[in-house]
């Protein structure tokens, strides 16, 4: 049993100084998935890539998971967004059989489908 309802969600927020926030990430039950976390978004600001703040808010959101009982986690991608594909892959993060399609604003998006152990 995890610590974290199907609708709960942590959120850490990264800042350089007081009230500059250059990135945040979210965690929670998986969308798709029972008893499965997923990682919902990680996001730094791209002036500050590079600078291991992303590496930080990958390690509190695992940590999260973890912490609540889940031993396995997904996350959703962008099929065309390389870089992050390479951080998540570098995470630890692996490629499963998951993609999906929608539509937005008129525009198709599709996403692919991480899983990674955690226990």
């Amino acid at each position: 049993m995890n610590g974290l309802l199907p609708h709960d969600e942590s959120v850490f927020v990264a800042e350089v100084q007081p009230n500059n926030v250059v990135g945040f990430a979210s965690v929670g039950q998986s969308r798709d998935a029972n008893g499965v976390g997923e990682l919902r978004c990680l996001y730094v600001t791209p002036e500050h890539w590079g600078e291991g703040i992303g590496r930080d808010l990958m390690s509190s959101s695992v940590n999260a998971l973890v912490a609540c009982g889940f031993r396995e986690a997904t996350l959703w991608v962008l099929d065309s967004n390389n870089r992050a594909r390479r951080f998540y892959e570098t995470s630890g993060w692996v490629v499963d059989q998951g993609a999906k399609q929608e539509m937005i604003g008129g525009i198709t998006i599709c996403e692919v489908r991480y899983r990674r152990t955690l226990a």
